[in-house]
């Protein structure tokens, strides 16, 4: 019913974690008839492998209701060390958030990138951060939970049958700073990417 809005057969990618906001979003967006794949940048094995376990799960339970076609895993080891051997760690989220989305945004058929952002959750998720990292993508970005409450999205996720999956414990294997960049400036950005080298292959699956 809602085919009028993308006019035709476009399609989106969906940045998912695994976690409460990502798995809500794509709901969101899939309910209002856009047609979704998905892109899970996986950290192992600086994550223990739960957040893959959980996208796969997620992907599954979209699969089934014909919302999402395909999952895109694709392993990021090289890609934060290569930040964290020329960038502060403050930066460090902030730089991968603009590759994945630069990387997204580079692959072919879609016409929308989709992510969970939720306004001032976590720290990649300022007005001014969020600016940087859609300054990196060729594509317009999607954020349909931007102004929700976080007790919102948990109760949806509940309501979807999300939340015993995205509930599971994750647990993070790198070093990370206390602090991280809240109010980034674009040119200094810029300039630190122009210091990192950045992989040009990294391994991907692909789960149908």
């Amino acid at each position: 019913m809602y085919d009028w809005l993308w006019c035709g057969k476009v399609r989106a990618l969906s940045l998912m974690s695994g976690e409460f906001d990502s798995p809500v979003a794509s709901y969101l967006m899939a309910e209002k008839g856009l047609k979704l794949d998905f892109i899970h940048f996986d950290p192992q094995p600086y994550s223990d492998g739960s957040l893959l376990k959980k996208t796969l799960l997620i992907f599954d339970w979209f699969k089934e209701k014909g919302y999402a076609d395909k999952l895109y895993v694709i392993n990021q080891k090289e890609v934060i060390d290569a930040i964290i051997a020329r960038a502060p760690k403050k930066y460090l989220i902030l730089l991968w958030r603009r590759y994945m989305v630069r990387y997204a945004s580079a692959m072919r058929s879609y016409s929308f990138l989709v992510t969970g952002d939720n306004l001032g959750q976590v720290a990649s998720q300022t007005l001014y951060n969020m600016y940087a990292i859609d300054e990196a993508s060729s594509l317009p970005i999607l954020r349909p939970l931007l102004l929700w409450n976080k007790k919102d999205i948990v109760k949806k996720s509940k309501e979807l049958g999300f939340y015993e999956i995205s509930s599971q414990p994750s647990h993070c294997l790198l070093e990370l700073p206390k602090y991280f960049v809240t109010k980034s400036d674009l040119q200094q950005i810029k300039e630190l990417e122009k210091k990192i080298s950045f992989p040009q292959h990294l391994k991907v699956e692909v789960f149908e």
